[in-house]
């Protein structure tokens, strides 16, 4: 009797993995921002030469969040089919004269390409953009919209045609930049826009005259979410790092997270 609940409980288990392994994974995108101490600043061009520890900032995810409520984590998420568009390529090209179809941002050609970089035949169907600039695209809207902290470069005359990817002249990496707003109202009237219209992103860079710095994010790892039943969904996520010049105030959105901290440690 015994034996025969041991293996219906292993075949109820089975069936629960196989149901979690038929979830699709979501592509997804986040960044491990990290900056000097409050009282440093990093300049932004040159190697970076710090003595402190540098702070992270970390993420509490909302309480009624649908995937690990009340977790810790880096700001980013899910992309969106906008991040991709090839809106995208003409705002790049008519502001930057860039072409960032053609942009690559992995250190040696002879590298093995990230799985998540490479386009599925419908999206090369649909002419969408190239992963490696997309899924950054989306990293940086993410922490917009719940972190209001806006990874973005000025678009002036002088720095027409700057390079993007590895052709840059400052090449990628280094310390990111970063839009400050002061008109709170604005800010969080933008975050609201983003998040309802990912596409909007675009109309925020346009207004405010500026690039999302995708040059300032480097590659890190490639998480998958393990199949466990009681994750309701599964994300294939791309880990950027990124290094802010200073410490930037913080606009939490209050809706898919709930708080924010900086912190030396993940203790």
């Amino acid at each position: 009797m015994r034996l025969t609940i041991l293996r219906l409980a292993d075949f109820g288990i089975q069936n629960q993995m196989k149901a979690a392994m038929l979830r699709p994974w979501k592509d997804a995108a986040t960044i491990m921002i990290t900056a000097p101490p409050a009282n440093e600043t990093l300049p932004v061009s040159g190697p970076i030469k710090s003595k402190s520890l540098p702070t992270f900032l970390l993420t509490t995810r909302s309480k009624k969040s649908s995937f690990l409520p009340g977790g810790l984590c880096f700001p980013g998420g899910a992309q969106c089919s906008e991040d991709a568009s090839p809106e995208w390529a003409s705002y790049f090209l008519s502001n930057l004269g860039e072409d960032i179809n053609k942009a690559s941002f992995m250190p040696s050609e002879q590298m093995n390409p990230i799985p998540l970089y490479i386009k599925s035949l419908e999206e090369r169907k649909q002419t969408m953009i190239s992963k490696e600039v997309s899924l950054r695209i989306s990293a940086i809207r993410e922490t917009f919209e719940e972190c209001g902290i806006l990874l973005c470069k000025p678009i002036t005359h002088e720095g027409f045609k700057p390079g993007i990817g590895r052709t840059s002249k400052s090449g990628v990496g280094g310390v990111v930049r970063v839009m400050e707003l002061d008109n709170k109202a604005a800010i969080k009237e933008w975050q609201q826009r983003v998040k309802h219209d990912p596409a909007s992103f675009e109309d925020l860079c346009s207004t405010f005259k500026c690039y999302p710095d995708v040059n300032g994010l480097t590659e890190w790892n490639n998480w998958l979410t393990p199949c466990i039943n009681t994750l309701p969904k599964r994300f294939d996520t791309i880990f950027y790092t990124a290094v802010l010049p200073k410490q930037c105030k913080l606009h939490i959105d209050s809706q898919e997270i709930s708080d924010a901290q900086v912190s030396t440690s993940f203790a």
